[in-house]
């Protein structure tokens, strides 16, 4: 006996029992409607209809829309029920994808959080170590030529050498400066130098401290001097 058969005879038996008589339920072409018609002397017998089969009505998905009293006959009395069943359950769905959506875009809100402060904390530290790239650079232009041939200065050359593959792997660039036109997004003027080229105008003369960018954006811009 399906969900439909039980609240027919469900309500068959409450109507009975309220002496009611000529019980039918009309055929509908509409699956999820249940029509019952009956005759009945107690002008109150649908509420009592409802108050007897309102538990049972809600737990089989069919629930009450409408009550009807026939104008061509004074005890006649019509209830619609509509099956609900389904239209809860594509409810319960909505409600669970809306739920899965919150909980993806939170979590996609979060990563993208995350990779933001990732990518700031990489970026402090990398300028925080530029100075100490800056100062190895400056021991190895500066040594004299004597030291320049020993072991202990192919070791600190080699560090060097080190700390640009680290920056490399960090997707940290070295600014191109020299003979390059004068960018003020990429390169700080420290100076105006004199030019007897016409054509060298505002370009790049001399690189004073090297710039660096990190995928692009600007973490130190160069210190250069610039030709008038």
């Amino acid at each position: 006996m399906n969900n439909q058969e039980m609240l027919k005879k469900k309500i068959q038996d409450v109507l009975m029992a309220r002496e009611c008589t000529d019980i039918e339920f009309p055929d509908s072409a509409d699956s999820d409607l249940l029509v019952v018609v009956f005759n009945s002397q107690n002008e109150f017998a649908e509420e009592n209809l409802k108050e007897s089969c309102i538990d049972e009505v809600q737990c089989w998905g069919w629930e009450r829309s409408g009550v009807h009293k026939d104008p061509t006959g004074e005890h006649q009395f019509k209830i619609d029920y509509i099956n609900n069943e389904e239209k809860k359950s594509l409810e319960y769905l909505a409600g669970w994808q809306r739920e899965r959506a919150d909980a993806l875009n939170a979590r996609r809100d979060y990563e993208q959080k995350l990779e933001s402060l990732k990518e700031i904390v990489k970026e402090e530290l990398l300028a925080d170590f530029l100075p100490i790239m800056d100062s190895i650079n400056l021991a190895v232009q500066s040594v004299p030529e004597d030291v320049a041939k020993t072991s202990w200065f192919a070791g600190i050359a080699g560090i060097g050498k080190q700390v640009d593959a680290f920056l490399g792997k960090m997707d940290m660039q070295r600014i191109s400066a020299v003979g390059k036109p004068f960018n003020p997004h990429e390169h700080e003027a420290m100076e105006m130098v004199d030019n007897a080229d016409p054509q060298k105008s505002q370009t790049v003369a001399e690189e004073v401290q090297p710039g660096y960018a990190l995928k692009g954006k600007v973490i130190r811009p160069s210190l250069v001097k610039v030709f008038k």
